[in-house]
């Protein structure tokens, strides 16, 4: 009898099998005409092999009809899904049968760990395990599309054998993994104190940066020169650009900092490059004990160390951009969040009072550094965002009602210090120009944001239209920005659902498909013909297509993390800059777009990849720490 009941569970299941093939070809002719049968019939087969693993892992769990059940539904309801994403990545990229098949079978191996977390365990994860995981499968299919647009683009047009570049960067990507290893072995097998490792960390970063100083002839030019001639006008008590920053409060941000080293150095551009060194120490100090919150040491010096070598970050150092600035200032606020809201019980003072004292003071301190982030580029609202789904989902816990309302008096306390904060910060923006700013300069970004034909890029036609308004009109900054708000309403009711969907995939691919901005505003910026100029320039297409590969080597490898997570356990701490990113990501598809807006990602992707190359399966328990 068993037998039987066995083998009519293998039937069943096979039917299943059957019948999901049948909805999922069924799925491919109603989603696309007739006439691209032929080619849609291939990528069916190809994801039919992809489903080999699944099917594999049904029949090998068929003791329980239930879990068959579901198990084939979650199934076909992937295949689905990956059906339209794929229909939609072929849209938009021209790749070939092979690679299709590839990307397939790709997608098909991550079946199994799926079905096998969500539906063959047995039981269904909590609520906050759901949303962490979900996280990790969002960031996932970001990290897989990126990677296979980018390899498949024009960025590459110039590389002979092309078809073989995705299979490089694999390999450059598994060798960055055990680099990565290796350098974290050696760092970590010394029994080092803690302030002489970070010393080690810092100088590692600052070092490749130093030199590209000390060897590269640069001037100040486009937002970079306002940057520098604003701050400059504020060190000898003047203010350059009055109504420019009246329409965009935050150029002022970076300037107000830069401006007290003009009055002490003088206006050198050099100044601007030694105060971005002392912001590559901050960073690291940041990285290293974000990094370490959430997933250990271990994971905070992998995370420096691939900050230190990425090729685009060492060479924004060089440029007088505001990207280093609200970037510490962005990973300092997550840092004291962290440090307030996720602390370990044992860690805090003894007594409540102190340990009360204590959480409100970090609340004040957060919202003070969220507004600075703001005050410099004003993306904290984002981050503002994420701390609260965050604290609703991870943090509040009904164990005890007192620490609650602790924990909830606080967070508020946080975002009325922020907004307090803002609108002290606007005050002194107004006194220093002389004039009053605009409520937001959201007006502006939208209506680039959503310029079809410049795929969201800056463009002349817009620059113009404020060049018109401000010269020719002369309106006042409010105004202005609400006729930039006007146009982004209209053009995206022009651009109808099919447009602006494809204008999103576009955005994508000038901001996440892309990571060479710096090393163009470098050359664009290079001034004289020294020795390391020349060799720059020499060098240049090394560099462009090195850092390309270094960009998407780390992507793979945080894609591997993500697969990690989901596979053997989480840092749920993590969550909070995962759902940062997709703020930022979010905010960005509206938004204008450009290369370099991607920077701070760049560093949560350092810590994302660092929780894969040091947290794989026993690495932790190899490297010895001391206080």
């Amino acid at each position: 009898m068993k037998a039987i009941f066995e083998n009519r569970q293998r039937l069943s299941t096979f039917i299943l099998l059957i019948i999901s093939f049948a909805v999922y070809l069924a799925t491919f002719t109603l989603l696309f005409n007739a006439a691209h049968m032929l080619s849609e019939l291939s990528c069916a087969a190809a994801f039919i092999v992809a489903s080999i693993p699944s099917a594999i892992l049904f029949l090998r769990r068929f003791k329980e009809k239930s879990i068959i059940l579901r198990g084939t539904f979650i199934w076909i309801a992937s295949l689905i899904s990956c059906a339209v994403g794929f229909k939609i990545l072929c849209f938009f990229t021209q790749i070939d049968v092979f690679s299709s098949v590839c990307f397939a079978f790709c997608l098909g191996l991550l079946f199994p760990f799926i079905t096998k977390r969500f539906v063959l365990s047995g039981k269904l994860p909590c609520f906050s395990e759901f949303c962490f995981n979900a996280l990790c499968l969002l960031m996932g299919l970001f990290c897989a599309y990126t990677f296979i647009y980018y390899s498949f683009s024009d960025f590459f047009t110039d590389i002979a054998e092309k078809q073989w570049l995705p299979m490089a960067i694999i390999a450059f990507a598994i060798l960055l993994f055990a680099f990565f290893r290796f350098l974290l072995r050696i760092v970590s097998s010394k029994k080092l104190p803690s302030y002489a490792l970070v010393l080690i960390l810092v100088a590692i970063a600052v070092l490749p940066r130093l030199i590209c100083i000390i060897a590269l002839d640069t001037a100040t030019k486009s937002d970079f020169n306002t940057y520098f001639k604003i701050g400059a006008a504020m060190a000898q008590g003047g203010m350059d650009s009055g109504k420019y920053v009246a329409v965009f409060p935050h150029v002022i941000g970076l300037p107000t900092f830069l401006a007290p080293l003009f009055k002490l150095f003088g206006a050198h551009l050099i100044v601007g490059q030694i105060f971005n060194l002392f912001l590559t120490a901050c960073i690291v100090l940041l990285i290293y004990n974000i990094g370490s919150i959430i997933a250990g040491k271990s994971t905070g010096i992998t995370a420096c160390l691939i900050w230190a070598f990425f090729p685009s970050q060492i060479f924004y150092s060089v440029l007088l951009c505001s990207e280093y600035l609200y970037t510490a200032l962005f990973l300092l606020s997550v840092f004291l969040f962290l440090r307030t809201f996720c602390k370990k019980e044992h860690t805090l003072p003894d007594t409540e009072k102190a340990k009360t004292a204590y959480t409100f003071i970090g609340a004040v301190l957060t919202g003070i550094f969220l507004a600075l982030t703001d005050f410099v580029r004003p993306i904290a609202i984002i981050l503002l965002i994420a701390f609260a789904i965050f604290f609703i989902v991870f943090i509040i816990k009904k164990k005890c009602k007192e620490k609650i309302v602790i924990k909830i008096s606080a967070f508020l306390l946080l975002a009325a210090v922020y907004f307090t904060c803002g609108i002290g910060l606007n005050a002194f923006t107004e006194k220093a120009i002389g004039q009053p700013t605009v409520a937001g300069s959201y007006g502006w970004s939208l209506m680039v944001g959503t310029n079809a034909k410049s795929f969201g890029l800056w463009n002349v036609d817009d620059s113009d239209l404020y060049t018109y308004l401000n010269a020719g009109k002369k309106l006042e900054p409010q105004q202005m920005q609400d006729i930039f708000l006007e146009n982004a309403i209209s053009r995206i009711k022009e651009n109808g659902l099919q447009g602006n969907i494809k204008l999103l995939f576009q955005k994508h691919k000038w901001i996440w498909n892309t990571d060479h901005d710096s090393i163009q505003y470098l050359k664009s910026a290079l001034n004289g013909d020294g020795i390391g100029n020349r060799a720059f320039l020499k060098l240049y297409d090394f560099i462009y297509y090195f850092n390309t590969a270094f960009y998407l080597a780390i992507i793979l490898l945080v894609l591997f993390s993500f697969a990690y997570r989901i596979r053997y356990g989480t840092h749920k701490k993590l969550a909070v800059l995962m759902i940062a990113f997709c703020g930022i990501y979010c905010l960005h598809m509206l938004v204008e777009v450009a290369g370099r807006y991607h920077f701070t990602a760049v560093l949560l992707f350092c810590i994302f990849a660092a929780i894969g190359i040091s947290k794989t399966k026993g690495n932790e328990r190899k490297f010895i720490f001391t206080k």
